[in-house]
């Protein structure tokens, strides 16, 4: 065998991949995704080893605590020693990071670049160009790109990380520090990001372009449900309803569908006996609870709570549509992404970084980001004409083997090239 059919790049070798991630205290999409990435790697015959940290474990109690996290968040030396040891032990062809922070630290890609080993980090957030990953003003309520391509002095002032000036300091010394020594352009082999949207924010936030591969998230398959329907309290066999399902905060703006619920039954020309099912939880709950209780319309707007996937499934097979309403550059919504596998359309917000696609896809339909009125109207059309979509035209590459296709292109993209025999 030539020394260039045994090399890594032969697409028929499998690959030794190391995925590094750091998992979140609550549980989110990035740990799902790496969960599933890894799992469809070894199903298709590669070896991989999962390198994992865990953030509850981070101790900030004290001031020594707190200054040992400073220096760990910018450059981790037992982090890079572990990576090390990693690759001197399991002799990884790629090392695949999600999450490096706070505490792995950018300085695990020196650690690999050291050892000759090529790197790939997915751009699950924005952590690279703005200090909460989301380039949103909390506070305020809108997006803001103040720190998008220049130094983070607005997002220290505005207190942009966990609302502390410290804190944002803390995370502004890390980007500026990599961003100094090179750590974003040289040391890292590939980026993945999951929109073309999302990539042109990278390339405005100084990530080279021909270090971008656009990959969407992996979404593996479910099966329709079978049998016996979800019963949802208060909401009688056969009603129609919209569904709202994530995290009731600010930025996924929950108020914003609740309230163009609240205003389409305001209408006389409404037909009575539909409904509103806002699923999921958070520090907005209270508010939404309140304001749909004040209204002649209450008993419309039903909170089942935080449901499990099957169960979000089974709805998203009877639902009218699924209401998007985010004020975020969402990457990649995985929520959208599902609810057009089930066939139910979709009303986003335009500001989604997936709108484009789901518009061209006939997924369902995008609204100015905010604009309650829009979204009533949205609303209020699909309850008069209901209907259903293609199953998986949005994002296609999602599916698992156009998914692994991808990734394992990307990876043998980065791999070093043999040297040409004499």
């Amino acid at each position: 065998m030539s020394a260039e059919a045994a090399h890594p790049q032969d697409d028929a070798r499998p690959l030794r991949i190391a995925v590094v991630h750091a998992h979140y205290r609550v549980r989110g999409g990035e740990d799902s995704v790496f969960d599933n990435e890894c799992a469809l790697l070894e199903q298709a015959g590669h070896s991989v080893l999962r390198f994992e940290k865990n953030n509850t474990e981070i101790s900030d109690a004290g001031v020594g605590a707190r200054l040992r996290l400073l220096r760990d968040t910018i450059w981790n030396p037992a982090a890079v020693r572990e990576i090390r040891e990693m690759i001197d032990t399991f002799h990884p062809d790629v090392v695949h990071c999600h999450n490096t922070f706070p505490t792995l630290s950018p300085a695990v890609f020196w650690a690999c670049a050291e050892a000759g080993v090529p790197t790939v980090l997915t751009l699950h957030n924005y952590r690279v160009a703005c200090l909460n990953g989301y380039f949103y003003d909390i506070p305020n309520g809108k997006v803001c790109e103040r720190c998008l391509g220049r130094a983070p002095l607005p997002g220290i002032c505005r207190k942009c990380y966990r609302g502390s000036a410290a804190a944002s300091a803390a995370v502004a010394a890390r980007l500026l520090v990599h961003r100094a020594i090179g750590t974003y352009r040289n040391k890292i082999s590939a980026y993945i990001t999951l929109t073309e949207r999302s990539k042109a924010l990278f390339i405005r936030a100084g990530i080279p372009e021909r270090k971008l591969f656009v990959k969407a998230n992996l979404i593996p398959s479910f099966p329709e449900p079978k049998g016996a329907k979800i019963a949802i309290p208060g909401l009688p066999a056969g009603a129609p309803f919209f569904l709202f399902a994530g995290r009731f905060s600010p930025e996924k703006n929950p108020m914003l569908a609740l309230e163009a619920w609240l205003r389409l039954f305001d209408r006389p020309d409404t037909p009575r006996g539909a409904f509103l099912v806002m699923a999921g939880d958070g520090p907005l709950r209270a508010d939404l609870a309140a304001r749909a209780a004040a209204s002649p319309h209450a008993a419309s707007v039903l909170f089942p709570g935080f449901l499990q996937p099957d169960a979000l499934h089974a709805l998203m097979h009877e639902a009218l549509a699924l209401v998007f309403p985010s004020a975020l550059y969402e990457n990649f919504p995985l929520s959208a992404v599902e609810a057009n596998r089930c066939g139910l359309p979709v009303l986003m917000s335009d500001i989604v970084c997936v709108a484009p696609e789901l518009v061209a896809s006939k997924a369902g339909c995008t609204f100015p980001n905010g604009n309650v009125d829009a979204l009533t109207r949205a609303m209020a059309q699909i309850l008069a004409h209901p209907y259903r979509t293609q199953p998986g035209t949005l994002f296609p590459e999602s599916e698992p083997t156009a998914n692994l296709a991808r990734l394992l292109e990307i990876y043998r993209a980065v791999l070093p090239r043999p040297a040409p025999q004499p």
